[in-house]
């Protein structure tokens, strides 16, 4: 048995140790809580003024995706760029084949060699322009027509063709073979043939004007090339010889293998 006493002890120190222990837990959870230790058994981050962290703001939503995939970037029904390129664009285009500048005819009969044909002739003594056989002081350039311009004193004369200019011409010349002989002295232009370009009625541009100053005693051919001031792309222009003479000593402006020719641009 024990004494009385003793068991009085016994039981005031266990009492003690209760209360000891029981406020030790309390203080533990407390502290813990206050200073972000454990919590749960997870050890929470602390934020910069040392307070925790909710781990609840840290997740990230799995159902909200940052982006849309539903939603594409580039829709793909759009081409960035119009397949339909415009036929001007293609041809400007580095990779399109460059073109080559050509040099075209228009004229019909340029050398004379179909007869009176295509050529439009008036002289005011009705005589012809466009001879075959050639008069016995000359041989023609080529064939056996060619075009002689006066010939007689106190003459008027022309000879036209119409043609059509291509709309995309870059340049318009008039190139052949003259023959011209004279019996004119003294240094005087009397007798004259004027080569020029006309649209509708009306004179646009003279290519060139010959006298008996430019021929001489005899016949020898020489190639000229006349070359216009403008293309007229796209223009109906009539190409006209007008000769005249005065009423002494003949010429005769002889002309043959002529070609218009327009310079075109050609793929």
């Amino acid at each position: 048995m024990w004494p009385v006493r003793v068991v009085g002890l016994l039981a005031g120190l266990l009492f003690s140790l209760g209360c000891a222990t029981a406020g030790g837990e309390g203080d533990d959870d407390a502290g813990t809580g206050a200073d972000g230790g454990d919590v749960d058994g997870v050890t929470a981050p602390l934020d910069a003024s040392g307070l925790p962290i909710d781990a609840g703001t840290l997740r990230i939503d799995a159902s909200v995706s940052p982006i849309d995939a539903s939603v594409s970037p580039i829709d793909a029904s759009v081409s960035p760029i119009d397949a339909a390129v415009p036929d001007a664009f293609v041809a400007a285009s580095p990779d399109a084949a460059p073109c080559t500048l050509t040099w075209v005819s228009l004229l019909g009969n340029g050398n004379f060699d179909l007869g009176r044909t295509v050529w439009v002739e008036t002289a005011s003594n009705g005589a012809a322009i466009i001879l075959s056989p050639a008069p016995t002081v000359l041989t023609p350039h080529s064939g056996a027509w060619v075009a002689r311009h006066l010939g007689a004193n106190n003459e008027t004369e022309t000879m036209a063709q119409s043609v059509t200019i291509p709309a995309g011409a870059t340049g318009l010349r008039l190139r052949g073979y003259r023959c011209f002989v004279t019996q004119e002295t003294g240094g005087v232009a009397y007798d004259f043939l004027t080569v020029r370009l006309r649209e509708g009625g009306a004179a646009r541009e003279v290519l060139k004007a010959w006298s008996n100053l430019d021929a001489t005693a005899a016949c020898n051919w020489s190639f000229f090339e006349l070359v216009a001031t403008n293309a007229y792309p796209g223009r109906t222009l009539e190409l006209q010889m007008a000769a005249t003479s005065d009423a002494a000593s003949l010429s005769s402006l002889y002309l043959d293998t002529l070609a218009l020719e327009a310079q075109v641009c050609q793929f």
